[in-house]
């Protein structure tokens, strides 16, 4: 026999989970019911815990600062009040600080992997002698200064800026730290550095654009001339400009950062007074001057949390946690209860061949609730809900017959571990007393002496057991004492 291990049938499994749908429908409205009381109940907390955190209007904040600050500056010394008016300042500037390191195209570059191009042009007029009576003179120098002042205005930096797909409006005013001209009289040179090697190449190829365009248009003042691109190289290094503008910045603002707890650490009562009025009343005055974009912000993040009230996704929530709880939980005990199975594989897993299924009397179904009963149960009588009982009688008996016949039986003894005597087997005994087989039936061999006596002066055993009920153990053990007495072990037959 296969003790380690059986096959579960998944219809079975499913049936036995689906006759539990009355617990199934009570726990999903349990559930429901108590996820959506928690999130309700939550929902209440957040909207008292906002509405403590607001204990006054603003226009009432503003005035009681307004109120605070001139009582506070008339009684305390003029030093303690310019101490709290720097960390004031020094707070700003720091804000400040933070709001370029976030910002800036420079302090967010790897100074490790930064993309350098170099671009120097010359400016040919053709200009060669000044003779004496004649007023020529060279312009070479006043045709770079255009060109430099045409390279110094932002035009051109929004289509190089476009061309790589960067935020135009956020980035541009930060471009200008990238980019750096070299005048050098009848020439000049241009660097740009940029965090991607392929971007830059479309930044240099916009400023060429530019350059060749703008030629014509300072030809009409200058006369003829040629522009010529020298040398132009694009490598991928090491910066140590970029990597010091990043540590001096980070060095000013850890010293700002040194600086304010400093001195708020030496405030006294009067001072902190003064110092959280004075914040008050500047944030006050930056939102009245901010733009509507930055006022709508600023709302959105003070917004209260929302109304509670019950929501459909909570309830929907609960009803599934339910049902899988549930759906769960009985699909666990069903694998671990260890009781006989209608469908269990019992040939492979006892070691004893099925004589036959015999479905108990059930009662008729009334109602709805009894429809959705018997429905369930038509899914795992499927092999023998086309016979009457009477056939199913008959083919449990067809089969002991004809395993009594081979092996010379006479005598058998119905065993059932958990006491299984009723009409079911009253009719199968008489059935095979008709045949000429006598039936003797008793409890379990386990625990009952007079069982044990009866079936050792039987030529063979027959199990009569109930699914659902019967212990897949018990029957091991039983089949196991059966055949130590020698006792042919005929089969089983499952009562439903």
């Amino acid at each position: 026999m296969n003790t380690e291990e059986r096959e579960i049938n998944l219809i079975d499994l499913l049936v036995y989970v689906a006759k539990g749908w009355r617990s199934i429908l009570v726990w999903m409205l349990l559930m429901a019911v108590v996820v959506t009381g928690l999130q309700y109940a939550r929902e209440i907390k957040n909207l008292k815990d906002f509405q403590a955190a607001q204990p006054t209007t603003d226009e009432e904040q503003k005035e009681q600062a307004v109120l605070t600050l001139g009582q506070l500056r008339r009684e305390m010394p003029e030093e303690e009040i310019k101490a709290v008016a720097k960390v004031v300042r020094l707070e700003k500037e720091y804000e400040q600080q933070e709001a370029y390191m976030d910002s800036s195209l420079l302090m967010a570059m790897d100074p490790y992997n930064v993309s350098i191009a170099r671009l120097q042009y010359w400016v040919d007029t053709d200009y060669k002698v000044n003779y004496a009576g004649i007023t020529e003179k060279d312009v070479a120098g006043e045709i770079v200064d255009s060109y430099i002042n045409r390279l110094r205005d932002g035009q051109w930096r929004k289509k190089a800026l476009k061309a790589v797909g960067a935020d135009v409006e956020a980035e541009l005013p930060y471009f200008g730290e990238l980019f750096s001209i070299s005048d050098m009289g009848s020439s000049f040179t241009v660097i740009i550095k940029y965090a991607d090697e392929q971007q830059i190449r479309k930044i240099i190829s916009v400023l060429e654009e530019d350059l060749d365009s703008y030629q014509s248009e300072i030809e009409k003042v200058f006369g003829k001339h040629k522009l010529s691109l020298v040398n132009e190289s694009v490598e991928v290094t090491v910066d140590n400009d970029v990597y010091n503008a990043q540590q001096n910045r980070k060095n000013v603002i850890l010293g700002l950062e040194n600086n304010i707890a400093s001195y708020k650490a030496s405030f006294n009562d009067n001072q902190k007074s003064l110092y959280v009025g004075e914040i008050l009343v500047r944030e006050d005055e930056e939102g009245e001057e901010g733009t509507d974009g930055q006022e709508e912000e600023e709302e959105a993040e003070e917004v209260a949390p929302p109304t509670p009230q019950v929501r459909v996704k909570n309830i929907l929530l609960g009803a599934v946690l339910g049902v899988f709880l549930v759906c769960m939980i009985r699909a666990m005990v069903y694998i671990l209860s260890g009781k006989l199975k209608a469908e269990d594989n019992i040939g492979a897993y006892l070691g004893v061949p099925k004589l036959g299924s015999i479905e108990e009397a059930h009662k008729e179904a009334t109602g709805p609730f009894g429809r959705i009963d018997s429905w369930i149960d038509g899914f795992s009588r499927k092999d023998y809900r086309n016979l009457s009982k009477e056939q199913q009688l008959q083919m449990a008996v067809s089969n002991i017959a004809l395993y009594c016949e081979k092996g010379g039986m006479k005598h058998i003894y119905f065993n059932s571990s958990v006491n299984c005597a009723g009409e079911s087997t009253d009719a199968l005994k008489e059935m095979l007393d008709r045949r000429g087989i006598s039936v003797k039936d008793g409890f379990s061999i386990l625990q009952d002496a007079k069982a044990m006596e009866d079936m050792t002066k039987a030529d063979g055993v027959v199990f009569l057991e109930q699914a659902g009920k019967s212990q897949n153990e018990d029957l091991e053990r039983e089949i196991k004492i059966c055949r130590e007495y020698g006792k042919t072990v005929i089969g089983l037959v499952v009562l439903l």
